[in-house]
């Protein structure tokens, strides 16, 4: 068999480097007019803390536009280049699942540098797993939704250990703010309590607005939790605009309180900015 010539071996080299130059080349970019990925991920990442620390204000809603606005100083880039980006983004879910995952990952560390004590949720900060008050949440204390599957929905499961008891009242508490540019602003949270005898209930939170919210699950003194599973889900919108609607949510938690001999836990003042929990026994539709 002849050998390949040196020159012959060259031109192989060349038509490599050549295709995967042209494969490279063929991968779709983000166009010029619009805000690159890592400036858009530098950008909602402020827009998302000065909107945290607008609702710390006495005027919130107020705050949050002054503050916004500001962010958008910050980058020298006008409100309508800004949503114009986002509406291209939104209608390219691969680029901006990259960008939410860049900051999940800088909101989660900002949360651990500064010890994430922060608003009405700070009283169970620092809670360890064990005691009779502990913070049994191991996930990501933070995730951000969109309002289009797969990106719509957070879920999770807590398996109980041997630090359950009977007669444990669980709350869970989180921080949401709706980053909408128009439509109505409606998410579910939803957690269902199976016990040891495999019965199960079901607990529901609406919400429905920016700032704290707490789902709680009342003391069962009969029964022992086995396991609990739930979602956070930002509703599909009934319009067909492509105007941008994201949900972050911040500060998850998950506290276990052990009642005391004596105490009644169900009827304990409810957690500072807690909405109403509402138990059902039937199935939770969402539009799934």
């Amino acid at each position: 068999m002849t050998k390949p010539t040196i020159s012959l071996v060259a031109k192989r080299i060349a038509l490599w480097v050549l295709a995967c130059v042209l494969l490279v080349s063929c991968k779709p970019k983000v166009p010029d007019g619009v805000i690159q990925p890592d400036d858009m991920a530098d950008m909602l990442y402020d827009m998302h803390m000065a909107r945290a620390a607008a609702q710390q204000t006495d005027n919130p809603a107020v705050s949050k536009v002054a503050y916004s606005q500001a962010v958008l100083e910050k980058y020298d880039v006008t409100k309508a280049d800004f949503d114009s980006s986002m509406v291209y983004y939104y209608t390219h879910a691969e680029d901006l699942n990259k960008i939410y995952k860049v900051i999940a990952e800088r909101v989660q560390d900002e949360a651990v540098r500064v010890g994430a004590n922060i608003g009405e949720i700070g009283q169970y900060q620092g809670l360890s797993e064990n005691g009779d008050t502990a913070n049994i949440w191991k996930q990501a204390s933070q995730a951000i939704l969109s309002a289009y599957e797969p990106y719509n929905r957070m879920n999770f499961t807590i398996k109980a250990d041997t630090a359950f008891r009977k007669g444990d009242t669980y709350q869970m508490n989180f921080s949401a703010d709706f980053f909408f540019q128009g439509g109505i602003k409606s998410a579910v949270a939803c957690i269902v309590v199976k016990y040891d005898n495999d019965s199960t209930m079901q607990y529901i939170n609406y919400v429905r607005g920016d700032g704290v919210h707490s789902l709680r699950i009342p003391y069962n003194d009969s029964l022992m939790v086995k396991e609990l599973n739930g979602f956070i889900y930002l509703n599909k919108p009934k319009d067909k605009a492509t105007t941008a609607k994201l949900l972050f949510i911040d500060r998850i938690q998950f506290v276990r309180m052990r009642k005391a001999q004596g105490d009644n836990v169900s009827d304990a003042p409810q957690a500072p900015g807690q909405k109403r929990t509402i138990p059902v026994m039937k199935k939770v539709e969402v539009g799934i």
